[in-house]
């Protein structure tokens, strides 16, 4: 789908110097959003030091998408304090009506990852912290409103978001989650179209020394779940053939 392509090309996205700097990343975004994409290798490239997830799929009414797994145990310690690097990509297509002006963005969805913190909530389920940040985000101008600061700092309202976060010895649990949710706009109309809105998402776990077994130790955890696990290589070497 073209929303799993997109996601794919901006998740792999880097910014070259000299717009890789502290003082220029906000101004770099302006200029060439993301960054460069890596190459269809690249992209579709395996490392036994990392993982990634593509999930697509189409959100519908009352739906939040949400995802439970485990981080690699060669990236944790025996406290549940987790260690590696978690780069998270969402690329959807809300509904759109130009009649409404700069607010023409009906809906916001929303991706986060999230560590379990070790407490639970009042009916017993897992209470999770965010642990990810938006990529390049930019500050926003002195004297903006908040739902203008939320633009640009947290990107609300864009269909393309970008999260990432580094860590060394964090939190208390090997259990994370990711997902998706929406807010409408306005709920006086019928913003959510009846098949959904379509939404890809991306979500690499890596070891930045290239030493730790991720991508097994990750098969693995995955296939204990029950889950389906497809190589996305071989799906499109079959689309290409057909």
């Amino acid at each position: 789908p073209r929303e799993v392509l997109l996601a794919l090309l901006y998740h792999s996205a880097e910014l070259h110097a000299p717009l890789d700097h502290n003082d220029l990343k906000s101004a770099a975004k302006q200029l060439v959003g993301y960054g460069l994409p890596g190459t269809a290798m690249e992209i579709l490239s395996n490392s036994r030091s990392s993982f990634t997830f593509v999930f697509f799929d189409h959100l519908k009414v009352n739906e939040e998408f949400k995802h439970d797994f485990e981080w690699p145990q060669s990236l944790s310690n025996a406290d549940g304090e987790c260690t590696g690097v978690v780069r998270a990509t969402m690329v959807s297509t809300p509904p759109t009506s130009h009649r409404f002006g700069a607010e023409a963005a009906r809906m916001n969805l929303d991706l986060y990852v999230r560590q379990h913190n070790g407490k639970q909530g009042k009916k017993g389920d897992m209470l999770f912290q965010g642990r990810v940040d938006p990529v390049h985000a930019q500050a926003a101008p002195k004297g903006k409103s908040r739902e203008s600061s939320l633009m640009y700092e947290s990107l609300k309202w864009s269909p393309i978001k970008v999260y990432q976060g580094a860590f060394q010895n964090e939190g208390v649990s090997r259990n994370w989650r990711f997902g998706v949710e929406y807010l409408e706009r306005d709920k006086t109309f019928a913003n959510m179209p009846l098949e959904g809105v379509p939404v890809a998402v991306v979500v690499t776990i890596s070891d930045p020394t290239g030493a730790a077994p991720v991508a097994d130790e990750m098969r693995l955890a995955l296939r204990r779940t029950g889950i389906d696990l497809g190589d996305i290589r071989a799906a499109l070497r079959g689309r290409i053939q057909s």
